[in-house]
Order: structure tokens, then sequence, then C-alpha cells
């Protein structure tokens, strides 16, 4: 299958992947969920440039188009994660991630408790994978 805008732009965004995801779950169900966030530009740019190493275009689909899009999936996705009571949520962002994985990991261990190995995650952070400021 091709990766064009005529067929991706009828698939949700992996924003748009998770929010189904998550209004699939039960509002009463306990669920811990992280929450990364990263500025809307990084992701766009990380976009166009993954759809350049592929070869993919998204036709007809200009950045600010982009923008709108993924910016009103995010503001979905955290209302929702608002409104359900049972969940418990840690929004992490990704700019602090990379100046202190350390710190971070273990907050995601506070979340994910125990079995959460926040020490391997944090060697796992990988700064210079960054592409995008």
């Amino acid at each position: 299958m091709s990766a064009t805008a005529s067929a991706s732009s009828r698939r949700p965004s992996c924003i748009g992947r998770v929010a189904l995801l998550l209004r699939q779950l039960p509002a009463e169900m306990p669920a811990r969920i992280l929450l990364l966030r990263r500025p809307l530009g990084q992701v766009l740019g990380s976009q166009e440039a993954m759809q350049g190493r592929l070869g993919t275009t998204a036709r007809g689909a200009t950045q600010a188009m982009l923008s709108r899009k993924f910016a009103a999936e995010m503001e979905a996705v955290v209302a929702l994660l608002t409104a359900r009571s049972a969940w418990h949520v840690l929004h992490v962002a990704y700019e602090n991630m990379l100046a202190d994985p350390v710190g971070e990991c273990r907050r995601i261990g506070g979340l994910f408790g125990n079995g959460f190995d926040w020490s391997a995650a944090a060697r796992g952070v990988d700064a210079t994978q960054r592409r995008f400021s």
C-alpha cells in the first residue's frame, strides 16, 4: 500500500490512533498513562523528515493543516485523560526527558511502580538521536 496522502489522510495519525484506543477503555477501569509531550513544531519536523527518508508525501496537506489537526487531537486526548477519574496520568515533557533522563524516569517509575526499571529506561534515553529542536 502506498503511503500517499490520499491513503494516509483517511487514516488517523499516531495521536489519533491513541485517542481512539483510549476512548475504548472503560471510564471506570483504573489505568496508568504516560503522556509524553513534545513541541508541535518538532513533531511536524520529525514527520516531514521521516516522509523524506521514506520517499512519501502528504499531498495537499500543508504544515498549517497538519499543525491544526495534531493540536486538536492532542487537546482531545488531554480532555479525555482529564475526564477519567480512575486514570492516573503523568505528563512528561520531551525536553525534560532529554535534559534529565534519570529524574524523569524516576517520575515514571513512581507512576508504574516497582516493576518499572527506571535506571534501565534512563540509560536508554539518547539525546543524540534528537533531530529537531
